[in-house]
């Protein structure tokens, strides 16, 4: 097995963030060990669909569906994944005004 950090880009998210409904995109890291990149990267997406804040934030009813792509995948060495296997990264960016939001990390 390897490990690998992954960066998931997330689009078209209809995201409910304290009463107010917009549309966002994110990166999302996360660090997991797999034996190919491919599946390191099925990995990840599992791990980011799974998040049960996400979850119980989107409401993308008939607004089209929420797309998760690959946007980093890097091999580290095992000594890093220890360290950041339990880390969860996330820089949200607004869709709907994309020009004037800047990425906020979270």
């Amino acid at each position: 097995m390897k490990y690998y950090r992954v960066v998931i880009k997330g689009e078209n998210y209809l995201l409910n963030i304290s009463g107010d409904v917009g549309k966002f995109g994110f990166l999302a890291t996360r660090f997991v060990k797999a034996g190919t990149p491919v599946e390191a990267e099925k990995i990840a997406k599992i791990l980011v669909c799974q998040d049960s804040d996400l979850r119980e934030s989107i409401v993308n009813e008939g607004n089209g569906p929420p797309l998760l792509t690959l946007d980093q995948l890097k091999e580290i060495n095992p000594v890093t994944f220890y360290f950041k296997k339990k880390k969860k990264d996330w820089m949200f960016h607004s869709e709907d005004e994309i020009e004037k939001a800047p990425m906020v990390q979270v």
